[in-house]
């Protein structure tokens, strides 16, 4: 339990950072505790807030929480805590109980800047950047699942499954759900057929013999490669036709489902 414990404290690090949130959450639950008169409001966050803090911490209900959702992600409990609202809350009920307009302007001011310390800058180069097109999505994978909607409609190919780098898996979802996949993004992790089939399209050198038994089982239609294991003759010794490529990505078509 006591290493539970500890598992729980380094997330509720890690999720807080260097910032002083993690703090001011605290602080704000303690000056909801002291208040003599709470309004109907502090007491529908307080005693919420505080039951959900005890649920996270306690080592007993992380441990069974860690195993529902993972020991990696439990950091994402925290995000059921209203730490903004309580902030908003405690701060304006402590201007409010300020005598005195230029001391209340410098509250304002103090509690301003307590926030705008203690958090990170969002609009930087880290987080943000300019966009490629309207999808917010790599042109290139458009580009790719484009030719494969296209390729499909000439050819009357009804079912467009596909396997895909990883790279383009995780974004053509998102851009054309029509277009299926035989695996997730968690296919790597998986102790059956759909693994070697996700090792060899992310590879730069494929096995393709086994691409094509692996692809063959799953009834794809479609295989994009990486342009570095790009390679037409051994593709089309294995009855896979180039349909598209672009410089980081080849379509390949599989001539079995020619009459789909």
């Amino acid at each position: 339990m006591w290493n539970t414990f500890l598992s729980v404290i380094t997330h509720y690090k890690d999720y807080f950072a260097a910032g002083g949130y993690g703090l001011l959450l605290f602080l704000c639950l303690l000056y909801f505790a002291a208040g003599t008169k709470k309004s109907p409001d502090q007491k529908a966050l307080f005693w919420p807030t505080l039951i959900m803090l005890l649920v996270i911490f306690c080592p007993v209900t992380a441990k069974i929480i860690m195993k529902m959702v993972g020991e990696d992600v439990y950091w994402r409990t925290f995000w059921v805590l209203p730490v903004v609202i309580l902030a908003a809350s405690a701060g304006t009920d402590l201007i409010v109980m300020i005598a005195g307009r230029k001391k209340q302007i410098l509250a304002v001011l103090l509690c301003t800047a307590a926030l705008a310390l203690n958090g990170t800058f969002l609009f930087n180069g880290e987080y943000f950047q300019a966009k490629e097109n309207n999808y917010k999505l790599p042109t290139e994978v458009i580009w790719v699942a484009d030719a494969i909607n296209e390729h499909a409609l000439e050819n009357k190919i009804k079912l467009k499954k596909i396997a895909a780098p990883y790279s383009v898996a995780t974004y053509i979802r998102v851009y054309d759900a029509s277009i299926r996949q035989k695996y997730g993004r968690l296919a790597e992790q998986n102790g059956n057929g759909r693994t070697q089939l996700y090792v060899e399209v992310n590879s730069d050198d494929p096995d393709y013999e086994v691409l094509a038994e692996r692809a063959q089982k799953a009834k794809l239609r479609y295989v994009v490669l990486l342009s570095a294991a790009d390679n037409e003759e051994a593709m089309n010794a294995i009855n896979y036709e180039k349909v598209y490529t672009s410089p980081s990505y080849a379509v390949y078509f599989n001539r079995y489902y020619e009459k789909d």
